[in-house]
């Protein structure tokens, strides 16, 4: 699935050990909403291994291969979300100020 023009396998990975569960049909959802959105998407968190995310003492949702976080500038943040609503997803977040820390 990651033979696409818009995502890497490694750039969706853990950042602390490389694996990477991400899930197919999160995938192929996320593609359409890149392909609608018709502008690059800085990915800020992605899949999280167990160990990783209770570094961040985050919610269990990333470690399931099923969560993304998305860098987007302010003024098209409800663009966004409304293309992610229409493709399925059910929570969004939204990064819009500065660099995102991991």
């Amino acid at each position: 699935m990651f033979d696409n023009d818009y995502f890497t396998e490694l750039e969706l990975a853990c950042r602390c050990c490389g694996k990477n569960y991400f899930k197919d049909e999160t995938l192929r959802r996320l593609i359409q909403v890149r392909e609608r959105f018709g502008k690059p998407m800085i990915i800020n968190s992605d899949y999280r291994c167990p160990v990783h995310n209770a570094r961040l003492n985050a919610t269990m949702t990333h470690t399931t291969g099923q969560a993304i976080d998305v860098q987007v500038a302010s003024g098209r943040a409800y663009r966004l979300i409304k293309i992610t609503q229409e493709e399925g997803f059910t929570v969004i977040g939204v990064w819009q100020k500065g660099a995102f820390k991991r």
